[in-house]
């Protein structure tokens, strides 16, 4: 059962990055308007309880080829991705806004270097650090994620073993018991 909570803290962590490191650079270092835009449509998909917003997507999905592909850990990847990039967008927007105002990045402004190429020379590296940190907490959030929906029958399918899956054929055997 750990080979799938690992795959599944791993995982969506990738995806997260993939979206969430994007969309916080670019309205971090845009600014205005674009900011404004990014972070409004932030603050709805956050709006949503996480593991409610979960629990919808896997038993709306759960008969469809995403439900179905891979024992149903593609939908799983789907779900915590669709709630997983907020934090992870609103964190990068904020280191953003806090590493741009630095003296590096204004003197790399000053002698003309392009916004694309600040924002991958200076800033992303400079808040690497942090992004280490926040995705290696937020894996056991999905390792606890995925065994609570494999827990009431919303997680991987049968044939795959999971924690919480075999939490919940533990707890049925002892009630029969």
């Amino acid at each position: 059962g750990s080979r799938v909570s690992l795959i599944v803290g791993f995982i969506p962590q990738v995806i997260v990055l993939l979206i969430g490191v994007p969309l916080g650079l670019i309205a971090g270092y845009a600014g205005g308007r674009v900011d404004n835009l990014l972070m409004r449509f932030t603050d709805i998909i956050i709006a949503f309880p996480d593991i409610l917003f979960v629990i919808t997507i896997t038993t709306a999905l759960r008969e469809t080829f995403l439900g179905q592909a891979f024992n149903g850990l593609l939908l799983i990847f789907t779900a915590l991705s669709i709630v997983g990039w907020t934090g992870i967008t609103r964190l990068v927007r904020g280191q953003v806004l806090s590493v741009r105002e630095k003296e590096y990045v204004e003197a790399a402004a000053s002698l003309g270097a392009s916004r694309g190429r600040i924002v991958s020379r200076h800033i992303l590296p400079n808040i690497l650090g942090v992004l280490i940190v926040a995705e290696t907490l937020a894996i056991p959030t999905y390792i606890s994620y995925e065994a609570f929906l494999s827990f009431i029958g919303l997680g991987v399918n049968a044939p795959t073993p999971s924690w919480g899956g075999m939490i919940n054929e533990g707890a049925r055997s002892i009630q029969s018991y």
